[in-house]
């Protein structure tokens, strides 16, 4: 279904576990956690689909940009 990040399991809902999870880790974690998420999927996608790795490159930079702030 999806990624654990923050320790909360994905079921397409934010409900009162999920933000129970969100509140007990630290924004810099849940940033970093949720980028490599997003690069794994990225990543799932190229595997799948050898015509889409032109773009890995690209979309890896996004969320490493987004990480340089919490640096």
């Amino acid at each position: 279904m999806g990624e654990v990040i923050a320790g909360a399991t994905p079921d397409c809902a934010i409900g009162t576990k999920t933000v129970k999870h969100l509140n007990q880790c630290t924004a810099k974690d849940f940033v970093a956690s949720y980028a490599l998420a997003k690069i794994r999927r990225y990543s799932d996608i190229c595997n799948r689909d050898q015509g889409q790795s032109k773009f890995l490159l690209g979309w890896i930079d996004r969320p490493i940009s987004g990480l340089k702030q919490w640096t």
